[in-house]
């Protein structure tokens, strides 16, 4: 009975960690800097850091810009017609030719977050800009937002589109069927004494 109770207890330790093991704390793969100006040649007014994949938008190239964004006044019409959610759809569907994506919208979002966006567009300040940040690596992850440069605060995030949810590691599913099946046979094992 002894030897049995250590199994379990050395199979659950092992789940635990195997399970944690996909989320690991502060695992930060990209970073991307926003920066005054459409073509990003200008200050860095704030990061958005990714844990697997992402690109920030440069839009007089129209195309991703890989680790640096550009920023864009939030009602230029050189880019989209409109106001407030709909220059925003305007923007994506001009730029990247996307139109009737899901949308969302978090009005006081946190610094640190975790998101299933495809599309991010992140306004900011009082002027106000707006930077893009696609999602590259196609699963949900985790985000940082820094603040860089005053007069940069984050007014809103709204999110275009959806990527696939945040998977489960494998081996943490096997090992807890693993622990379920030791509990079975453990309680059989009392059940015959």
């Amino acid at each position: 009975m002894f030897g049995l109770k250590r199994i379990m207890m050395v199979t659950g330790a092992a789940a635990l960690m195997a399970v944690g093991s996909g989320f690991a704390d502060d695992a930060r793969a990209a970073t991307v800097s926003f920066q005054n100006g459409a073509d990003g040649g200008g200050d860095t007014r704030f990061e958005v850091e990714c844990s697997v994949a992402c690109e920030g938008w440069l839009f007089d190239a129209e195309t991703l810009g890989g680790d640096v964004g550009g920023l864009i006044d939030f009602l230029d019409n050189a880019y989209a017609d409109g106001t407030g959610a709909t220059w925003e759809e305007n923007l994506l569907a001009s730029i990247a030719g996307v139109t009737g994506l899901t949308f969302s919208k978090d009005e006081s979002p946190d610094t640190n977050y975790v998101s299933n966006a495809f599309y991010q567009l992140f306004k900011i300040g009082t002027t106000p800009n707006v930077g893009v940040l696609v999602n590259t690596a196609g699963v949900a992850q985790e985000y940082w937002f820094e603040q860089l440069a005053d007069g940069s605060g984050l007014s809103h995030i709204s999110d275009y589109g959806e990527v696939a949810p945040i998977p489960v590691p494998a081996a943490g599913i096997l090992l807890i069927t693993a622990l379920g099946g030791l509990g079975v046979a453990a309680r059989r094992r009392r059940k015959a004494s």
